[in-house]
Protein backbone atom coordinates (compact mmCIF):
# COMPACT_ATOMS: atom_id res chain seq x y z
CA UNK A 1 0.00 0.00 0.00
CA UNK A 2 2.84 2.63 0.91
CA UNK A 3 5.08 1.84 -2.48
CA UNK A 4 2.52 1.08 -4.37
CA UNK A 5 2.63 -2.21 -6.14
CA UNK A 6 4.13 -3.64 -9.42
CA UNK A 7 1.54 -2.64 -12.04
CA UNK A 8 -1.27 -0.93 -9.63
CA UNK A 9 -1.94 2.11 -11.37
CA UNK A 10 -2.24 4.45 -7.76
CA UNK A 11 0.26 6.70 -8.06
CA UNK A 12 2.56 6.54 -5.08
CA UNK A 13 2.22 8.96 -1.91
CA UNK A 14 4.93 11.49 -1.86
CA UNK A 15 7.70 11.01 1.08
CA UNK A 16 5.86 7.35 2.08
CA UNK A 17 8.63 5.95 2.85
CA UNK A 18 9.36 8.02 5.26
CA UNK A 19 5.69 7.70 6.98
CA UNK A 20 5.25 3.67 6.37
CA UNK A 21 7.31 2.42 9.61
CA UNK A 22 5.53 4.91 12.21
CA UNK A 23 2.13 4.86 10.80
CA UNK A 24 2.14 0.94 10.99
CA UNK A 25 3.53 0.82 14.45
CA UNK A 26 0.89 3.36 15.68
CA UNK A 27 -1.84 0.93 14.36
CA UNK A 28 0.12 -1.78 15.61
CA UNK A 29 0.13 -0.54 18.61
CA UNK A 30 -3.70 0.26 18.73
CA UNK A 31 -4.13 -3.32 18.39
CA UNK A 32 -2.22 -4.44 21.42
CA UNK A 33 -2.42 -1.53 24.06
CA UNK A 34 -6.47 -1.21 23.39
CA UNK A 35 -7.37 -3.74 21.77
CA UNK A 36 -8.30 -2.55 18.73
CA UNK A 37 -9.58 -5.60 16.46
CA UNK A 38 -7.08 -6.25 13.34
CA UNK A 39 -9.63 -5.35 10.83
CA UNK A 40 -10.89 -2.19 12.74
CA UNK A 41 -7.27 -1.33 12.62
CA UNK A 42 -6.96 -1.73 8.79
CA UNK A 43 -10.02 -0.48 7.97
CA UNK A 44 -8.65 3.20 9.83
CA UNK A 45 -5.33 2.83 8.21
CA UNK A 46 -6.93 2.65 4.68
CA UNK A 47 -9.15 5.63 5.91
CA UNK A 48 -6.16 7.39 6.62
CA UNK A 49 -4.49 6.48 3.41
CA UNK A 50 -7.65 7.54 1.65
CA UNK A 51 -7.96 11.19 2.98
CA UNK A 52 -3.84 11.59 1.93
CA UNK A 53 -4.31 10.63 -1.02
CA UNK A 54 -7.63 12.96 -1.44
CA UNK A 55 -5.20 15.69 0.01
CA UNK A 56 -2.31 15.17 -2.27
CA UNK A 57 -4.77 15.41 -5.44
CA UNK A 58 -6.40 18.84 -3.81
CA UNK A 59 -3.07 19.88 -3.31
CA UNK A 60 -1.98 18.84 -6.87
CA UNK A 61 -5.05 20.55 -8.37
CA UNK A 62 -4.06 23.45 -6.45
CA UNK A 63 -0.89 24.39 -7.72
CA UNK A 64 -1.86 23.42 -11.44
CA UNK A 65 -4.99 25.91 -11.46
CA UNK A 66 -1.99 28.56 -9.73
CA UNK A 67 -4.26 29.25 -6.78
CA UNK A 68 -3.32 28.96 -3.23
CA UNK A 69 -5.54 26.52 -0.91
CA UNK A 70 -6.93 30.00 0.65
CA UNK A 71 -8.38 31.00 -2.23
CA UNK A 72 -10.08 27.90 -3.87
CA UNK A 73 -11.74 27.63 -0.52
CA UNK A 74 -13.14 30.62 -0.57
CA UNK A 75 -14.08 30.52 -3.90
CA UNK A 76 -15.86 26.85 -3.52
CA UNK A 77 -17.73 28.30 -0.17
CA UNK A 78 -18.89 30.79 -2.40
CA UNK A 79 -19.95 29.30 -4.79
CA UNK A 80 -21.80 26.48 -2.48
CA UNK A 81 -23.87 29.57 -0.83
CA UNK A 82 -25.43 30.74 -3.80
CA UNK A 83 -26.22 28.08 -5.39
Amino acid sequence: MWQGERGCSLKLLPRSGDWALPVAELFTLLVARFGFQHDSARNQLEHLTSLWRSHVATVADQAQAGTSGGEMEKELLQKALHS
